[in-house]
């Protein structure tokens, strides 16, 4: 495991938002994302009530790996591999690409897990047909003949 790098002192500090930052660890944004995917597919696992045998079954992994996952032991484990034990247990992940706020530091990355599902409908993009988003259920307009 890395060390961080910070000195401990006596002052209390404001957080930064992220712990692996605050302590002086060089990856700390990927440590914290992948911390985050890790309580996302914990969750499931843990509401659907799953083994850690099935879950390993579920994720394509051996039972001592799922304990690390549940222990929160992820230094085995890229985030991408993360990502697809979610998209496994039919969890959708989303990455979403902007531009960052001038007032606001290097770009960052984030990972929220959605509470529950809204009242409204979701928009979904169809990138195969270059045609706009559409409501879920909604058929898209129809290609002009050619």
């Amino acid at each position: 495991m890395a060390r961080p790098n910070a000195k401990l002192s006596g002052r209390i500090v404001r957080s930064s938002g992220n712990v692996f930052a605050d302590l002086g660890f060089a990856d700390a944004g990927e440590r914290q994302t992948k911390v985050r995917l890790a309580i996302a597919i914990n969750g499931v696992l843990e509401r659907r009530g799953l083994s850690q045998a099935k879950a390993a079954e579920l994720l394509g992994i051996n039972q001592p790996k799922v304990s690390a996952l549940s222990k929160y032991r992820l230094e085995g484990f890229s985030v991408e591999r993360l990502m697809r034990f979610l998209t496994s247990l039919n969890q959708d992940v989303e990455i979403i690409i902007r531009n960052r706020l001038r007032t606001r530091p290097p770009g960052r990355v984030f990972v929220t897990a959605a509470r529950k599902v809204l009242a409204s409908t979701p928009v979904f993009l169809d990138h195969s047909r270059d045609t706009p988003p559409t409501a879920a259920g909604e058929q898209p307009p129809a290609e002009p003949p050619i």
